[in-house]
């Protein structure tokens, strides 16, 4: 039988097959970015950190594979135009953001189906005023038909277009924000910022969104680089700020104590350096976060602001001995800032710390540390005046993190009921934590800890309790005198 001759139902089944297949490829290449191996590390092809139901594929390709089935001829243009469920991945890129007329096509081919949808706008593409006015003018013309259907989303670009993108869902839910709430259809969010806009005027500048009230009934986000200044909380079970995403105090504070959050991802996120204001941190609700991934997790230092002038401090006369007092010999002053020590940096990452880790807590994974977060953390797990035992972890990942004996030894305290840990890239400082692990703590050497961890895998060998030669002599004595 001819290609031409094939019934419809089984064209439409070939054409739903390979559109799938194509987004399957796409997904497979979505899994979040691994880091080098450290020094001193195993070379071996590792898996990923962590799974992230929120990374959302780009449909570029899904998009132009379906453009492409209904211009091959007559017969096939005719099923896959008729075909809805083909016309469910919507791509705006390109030529789409700036002709609405071929997204319009789209969306009307779907008919009533739910839709995915992905806005990018490449970095190439330079928005002055006028011509963001002009992509604001387009995205109102065809985004109120999709955001009723939009059960996903993935805006990508530099921080004014996710903005416009953002003001439309904004726009759609204050008609009627009581029925658009309860009918909201988005349950996934990626956002992703490529670059930041430098504003020429206040139409062009970026205001951080506010996702509560965006995407009220989302269950998986993930947010890369961009500012977020409310996170949803009602119904988001998975999050994940990477790539630069600021956490402040306030979204740890709700995501941990005021949503349903079950599963936190923080890789490359940036905390405040700052102390929060916090009320009764040992008598809050219980979390529901269950599984933690903290990944290369970066501290935003305050910024000196420029001095300030004398004859501004002259033109009050009340405050002009204050200033003087704080101000340089040549009649300048700046505004107190901390200091950046080593000290200070700790302490910020001590407060993050105390703060994550509720007695709730199943999963723990620490990647990629530096030594002040290192510092911070075996500052909270071997500190007595807080609570932060977990009683409920079982699971333990270390990579590209070298610890001490100092903070293995608090872990016995703080985790004690460890059943499954795993260690990656962690060098010889592996042979120190198989010494706790065997041997006990200094102070009670006796004592057996982690009594339900009966093995290890580390860098992908399964270790045993029993089992004794990891290293040559010479590094293990190297180790121990570290």
């Amino acid at each position: 039988m001819s290609v031409d001759n094939l019934p419809t139902e089984i064209l439409c089944t070939i054409f739903e097959l390979s559109a799938r297949m194509v987004e399957g490829a796409d997904q497979l290449l979505m899994m979040p970015e691994d880091y080098p191996t450290v020094e001193g590390g195993t070379p071996r092809l590792r898996g990923p950190l962590y799974a992230d139901p929120a990374m959302l594929p780009p449909l570029k390709n899904c998009s132009k594979h379906c453009l492409a089935l209904s211009h091959v001829c007559r017969t096939w243009r005719a099923v896959a135009i008729n075909l809805r469920v083909l016309w469910t991945k919507v791509y705006l890129g390109n030529v789409s953001v700036c002709h609405g007329e071929t997204t319009q096509d789209i969306l009307r081919r779907s008919g009533a189906q739910l839709i995915d949808l992905h806005c990018r706008l490449p970095q190439r593409l330079t928005l002055d005023e006028k011509t963001f006015d002009e992509l604001r003018e387009t995205l109102q013309k065809f985004m109120p038909a999709a955001i009723p259907r939009c059960r996903s989303l993935r805006v990508e670009g530099i921080d004014i277009f996710i903005m416009a993108v953002l003001d439309t869902f904004i726009d759609h839910m204050l008609i009627s924000p009581l029925i658009g709430a309860v009918n909201s259809k988005l349950s996934a969010l990626y956002i992703v910022q490529t670059s930041s806009h430098t504003p020429t005027s206040h139409r062009t500048c970026y205001y951080s969104p506010d996702l509560g009230v965006i995407a009220p009934n989302v269950t998986t986000l993930r947010v890369d680089g961009a500012l977020v200044s409310v996170l949803p909380r009602w119904h988001l079970r998975h999050a994940t700020l990477a790539k630069g995403a600021f956490l402040s105090y306030k979204s740890h504070h709700n995501i941990f104590n005021c949503s349903a959050v079950t599963t936190l991802v923080l890789d490359g996120a940036v905390i405040p350096s700052t102390t929060p204001h916090v009320r009764g941190i040992t008598h809050t609700r219980e979390s529901t976060v269950r599984n933690l991934v903290v990944s290369d997790l970066r501290l935003q230092l305050p910024q000196q602001l420029p001095p300030l002038p004398r004859d501004n401090a002259e033109d009050n006369e009340d405050e002009g001995d204050q200033v003087d007092s704080a101000g340089d010999e040549d009649g300048t002053t700046n505004p107190p800032m901390p200091p950046s020590t080593a000290e200070y940096r700790s302490e910020a990452y001590a407060t993050f710390f105390a703060l994550s880790l509720p007695c709730s807590l199943v999963s723990l994974t620490l990647a990629h540390l530096s030594q002040d977060a290192i510092s911070g953390f075996v500052a909270v797990i071997r500190y007595n005046g807080l609570p932060t035992t977990c009683p409920q972890l079982r699971e333990l990942r270390i990579r590209g993190t070298l610890f001490g004996r100092m903070a293995y030894e608090g872990m016995t305290r703080a985790f004690p009921n460890l059943s499954d840990v795993e260690l990656e890239d962690v060098g010889g400082r592996r042979v120190v934590f198989f010494d706790v692990w065997r041997n006990g703590v200094s102070t009670r050497p006796q004592q057996q800890v982690w009594p339900m961890l009966g093995e290890v895998i580390s860098d992908g060998e399964l270790i045993l309790r029993g089992n004794r030669p990891l290293l040559p002599q010479h590094l293990q004595d190297l180790v121990q005198e570290t």
